[in-house]
C-alpha cells in the first residue's frame, strides 16, 4: 500500500515522556486493491532509522481518532497513536507505513522531522523558596530597608529541557485573575469531533469535545504564556457544554489576551463554539 498521508507528531501534554502521531488512513485506491488492517509505527534517535530503532504493529482497531473525516477538509479517516516511554528532551525521529494482506508499504516521517518529548519544569515547592530581610550588619542600613534576600532550590525534574533562566516577580496586592467561559451549542445531545485553543499566538492539539477538566488544565498550562489554570465543566443542559477557565497565572504580556476556538470540526454542522469574558484580569498592585 502506499504511505499514510498528512502524518503528524506533537508533544502529547498530559506526558513528559510521549509524542502523539496523527495520520490518515490509507484507503482505496492507495491501498492499491487490499485494504489496510494494520500500520507499522517506528521511532529511533537518527533521522536515517539506522540504529535504536523501535517498532510497533498495531491493528487498525487500537488507533481510533476523535478527529473526524472533514478535519482539515481530508474527507479520510483520521488515526492516532501515542509513542510512548521515551526520554524527555531527546530527539525523536517517527515513521509509519500501512500494512494489508500483501506486505508492508514505504513509510512516510511524521512532519515537523522531528521532536522532543517533555513539559515544562515541575513547579517550584513552596518549601523550596524563601524570603528573608537583609541584615543590616552585613550591608547598608538603605540597602536593608529596601531589599529583601530571596533563596530558592531548582525544580525537582526539569522535564527534559535544562532550565537556563528563572523569573522573579513580587507585588502589593494580588489582583484579580481572568475568567473565560468556552461553550458549545447544538441542536443535539451527543455531539462528536475535536476542537482546538488558542491563546497569545498558541494552539492546542487536537481536544475531543469530551475532553475532561484535568486533560483540559494540563494541555492549557503547555503553552508557553500559560502557567497555572483551574478548569470547571458547568452543568450541561440539552445540546450544551461549558468550560470555565480561571487564569489563576500568566505571563504578565498575556494577561489580557483572550482564548480562541481553531479548528472545530463537529458532527453537528449547525453547532458552534462561543467564548465570554465573564471576569477581567485586573494585574497585581506594584507588580514589578
Amino acid at each position: 500500500p502506499d504511505p499514510p498521508t498528512c502524518a503528524e507528531v506533537v508533544r502529547d501534554a498530559r506526558s513528559v515522556s510521549a509524542l502523539t502521531l496523527h495520520f490518515a488512513a490509507v484507503s482505496f485506491p492507495e491501498d492499491r486493491g487490499a485494504p489496510v488492517g494494520a500500520y507499522v509505527v517506528e521511532h529511533s534517535p537518527q533521522r536515517d532509522f539506522s540504529d535504536n530503532v523501535v517498532a510497533v504493529n498495531l491493528n487498525i482497531a487500537v488507533l481510533g481518532s476523535s478527529r473526524l473525516p472533514h478535519y482539515s477538509s481530508l474527507g479520510k479517516a483520521w488515526l492516532q497513536y501515542s509513542v510512548e516511554a521515551l526520554v524527555p528532551g531527546r530527539e525523536y525521529f517517527v515513521r509509519v507505513r500501512a500494512r494489508n494482506a500483501v506486505g508492508v508499504g514505504v513509510p512516510v516521517l511524521a512532519s515537523p522531522g522531528s521532536m522532543k518529548p517533555g513539559m515544562k519544569p515541575s513547579h517550584m515547592e513552596e518549601t523550596s523558596v524563601m524570603v528573608s530581610v537583609v541584615v543590616a550588619e552585613s550591608s547598608s542600613v538603605a540597602k536593608a530597608c529596601t531589599n529583601l534576600a530571596l533563596s530558592w532550590r531548582p525544580p525537582v525534574n526539569n522535564n527534559g529541557f535544562p532550565v537556563s533562566k528563572y523569573l522573579m516577580e513580587y507585588w502589593t496586592d494580588p489582583g484579580v485573575s481572568g475568567v473565560q467561559v468556552v461553550s458549545l451549542t447544538s441542536l443535539f445531545p451527543h455531539v462528536f469531533g475535536t476542537f482546538s485553543l488558542a491563546f497569545d499566538r498558541a494552539t492546542t492539539d487536537s481536544l475531543d469535545i469530551n475532553v475532561s477538566t484535568h486533560d483540559l488544565r494540563l494541555t492549557l498550562e503547555q503553552l508557553p504564556a500559560v502557567r497555572h489554570v483551574h478548569v470547571e465543566m458547568e452543568g450541561s443542559s440539552f445540546g450544551e457544554r461549558k468550560w470555565r477557565v480561571t487564569f489563576l497565572s500568566v505571563a504578565d504580556s498575556s494577561r489580557h489576551a483572550s482564548l480562541a476556538v481553531e479548528s472545530p470540526t463537529l458532527s453537528d454542522p449547525a453547532a458552534f463554539f462561543s467564548i465570554a469574558v465573564e471576569r477581567r484580569a485586573e494585574p497585581p498592585g506594584g507588580y514589578g
